[in-house]
């Protein structure tokens, strides 16, 4: 007979039986709430109602799937990398969190940045750059050639001196999403890295440059 027959129970078995029943089948046995962090503890029947409605039980986030607490959603959604936040430079894009530093170095047309010719220095939003680049076109073919001879002299100091050559992962986040929507001509730039003291960019044009051949990506 079980423990708690006085309250309606009406099994009957044996001891090995009841133990299993009461552990896991008696709906007027006492129990706690299985979610972390909840003191509830009434009989099964009652959690079981309880377990539906808990402030501690585990729902997924819609932005990363991980499994949070009720009542701790509000204050995941405040730090999780996932979630789309409205980049600060006022662009319009709406980057998730934990991306947000790759969008504005690679992608935001508000931020500032460096014209990428040595010793111009020029310093203009994303979005003017091609701007810059076509008004100091003159300017910038003779930095240019005064650097590759610059190179010239110090690539063949590398070649002196033996040095290995450094491998580089470029980081392209969001690549063939972003290159769908480009035209030809259009590029995509990687995300920076330093090489013998100097910043390199890789730019990548999906489409393939303008004198470039037809279905040809260029680099």
């Amino acid at each position: 007979k079980c423990l708690n027959h006085e309250s309606g129970c009406k099994f009957t078995g044996t001891k090995k039986e009841l133990e299993r029943h009461l552990d896991n089948e008696c709906e007027e046995q006492e129990t706690g709430c299985p979610f972390e962090g909840c003191g509830e503890r009434n009989h099964r029947t009652v959690i079981s109602q309880h377990k539906t409605g808990c402030a501690f039980r585990k729902v997924p986030c819609d932005h990363c799937t991980q499994g949070v607490p009720f009542n701790a959603m509000v204050q995941h959604l405040s730090v999780c990398d996932k979630v789309p936040v409205p980049c600060p430079n006022g662009c319009g894009q709406n980057p998730p969190r934990g991306e947000l530093s790759v969008h504005k170095e690679t992608d935001c047309g508000e931020e500032t940045v460096s014209c990428e010719v040595p010793g111009c220095g020029q310093q203009v939003k994303r979005k003017e750059m091609e701007g810059h680049e076509e008004e100091s076109m003159k300017k910038h073919m003779r930095l240019l050639t005064t650097q590759l001879l610059t190179n010239k002299r110090e690539t063949q100091l590398l070649i002196n001196k033996r040095e290995t050559t450094k491998i580089v992962k470029v980081y392209m986040p969001e690549y063939e999403t972003k290159a769908a929507g480009l035209n030809k001509g259009d590029r995509l730039t990687s995300a920076a890295f330093s090489f013998q003291n100097w910043r390199f960019h890789i730019w990548v044009y999906p489409k393939g440059e303008i004198i470039a051949s037809e279905g040809k990506a260029s680099v």
